[in-house]
């Protein structure tokens, strides 16, 4: 599904339930994967409150509960890069045999079978598997659905959460899959500097760019931040000192498809655009290749003094940096907010910091 279809079906579904349906779809969950769970977090929160800036969230290790004045699943499930599943949730009680199923029941719909996963975010129950044999007993015997692990009607997922018992449908990602399988040796164009297409997605995510957004990428390289943000409906305008990887940007780009995009060859410290909405970018760490010995500080200050006439009110900037660049002391030296903060380490000798900051 294109994530503007998934934008139109968030707004008509505004439109058409009622007060009381609201109420219903007020509960959600979502649970991140593993391997960098602050950006992670911080990718979920930024979709949530993309689509509701109203939305309240809190956390328990990889698990998400939302309240939300919409139905925030269906966004998540084909933006966010670190998202494993999501569901509504349906009931809530202290043990197994005290869930009433009166939700769930009203959900069913022409349901015949079930299948039910278990996750514990703490002890005490020993494992998933234990939770999903006690929950599932429960179901079955309240509803008359028949188990399917195979193609069930309904995918369930029972969340013990610090000694509370939640229950809920089961929506896994398809899109993390999707970005994952998107390597960067694989693309018509490869350069080392490019960044990997999770990462890159995340970055859109954490900028809250929307379908039809423009959106910016001044040391485009590549172009693997503007493939992700073209993959979410954005168009995207690219900026490159460097020919030969503007082109390698070009082919990358026209590998993906109806992309609407512009690339220019031109110095990132006299950056010759009108306002956009959104900035997200990776400068070059000191690379020589594609600066030509232009020391990166120099570069991404130059870029923060730009931000005014750059963004329209309202946007954001996305920014990747090498920890040792100290990019946090520039931003506040412009006098721009900190809206997020994550440290993703790569390897012994690099930390990226990526920083979210919003124009007003």
């Amino acid at each position: 599904m294109a994530i503007s279809t998934v934008l139109c079906s968030v707004s008509f579904l505004l439109a058409t339930i009622s007060s009381d349906e609201l109420i219903a779809l007020r509960r959600q969950y979502a649970i991140v994967s593993g391997e960098l769970p602050d950006l992670a977090r911080a990718e979920v929160e930024s979709i949530v409150h993309t689509y509701d800036p109203s939305a309240d969230t809190s956390w328990c290790g990889r698990l998400c509960l939302i309240n939300s004045k919409i139905d925030v699943t269906v966004p998540l499930l084909h933006r966010a890069a670190f998202l494993q599943v999501t569901g509504r949730i349906f009931e809530e009680a202290d043990r197994p045999e005290d869930l009433r199923l009166v939700t769930l029941s009203e959900f069913l719909g022409n349901a015949r079978s079930f299948a039910l996963r278990g996750f514990i975010v703490s002890q005490p129950r020993s494992s998933g598997r234990e939770l999903a044999v006690e929950v599932g007993a429960v179901v079955k015997r309240n509803t008359g659905l028949r188990v399917n692990l195979d193609s069930p009607d309904l995918p369930l997922l029972a969340i013990d959460c610090n000694g509370t018992l939640l229950l809920g449908d089961l929506q896994r990602s398809v899109t993390r899959r999707e970005v994952m399988l998107r390597k960067s040796r694989k693309r018509p164009f490869f350069h080392p500097s490019i960044m990997n297409a999770p990462l890159a997605r995340a970055m859109c995510n954490l900028a809250r760019l929307l379908p039809g957004n423009v959106v910016l990428d001044p040391f485009c390289g590549a172009g693997g931040i503007l493939c992700e943000a073209a993959d979410l409906g954005a168009r995207v305008i690219g900026l490159e000192i460097n020919w030969k990887l503007l082109q390698g940007a070009r082919a990358n780009l026209s590998d993906t498809g109806g992309v609407d995009f512009s690339l220019i060859q031109g110095d990132a410290r006299q950056i010759p655009l009108a306002q956009c909405d959104s900035i997200v970018t990776d400068p070059p760490y000191g690379r020589v290749s594609s600066t030509r010995g232009e020391h990166a500080r120099l570069l991404v200050d130059s870029l923060l003094s730009q931000l005014s006439s750059l963004l329209r009110a309202g946007g954001r900037m996305c920014l990747c940096t090498d920890s040792r660049m100290r990019a946090e002391e520039m931003i506040r030296r412009h006098a721009l907010s900190i809206e997020v903060q994550v440290e993703v380490r790569v390897h012994a000798a690099l930390t990226r910091e990526i920083f979210v900051v919003q124009h007003h």
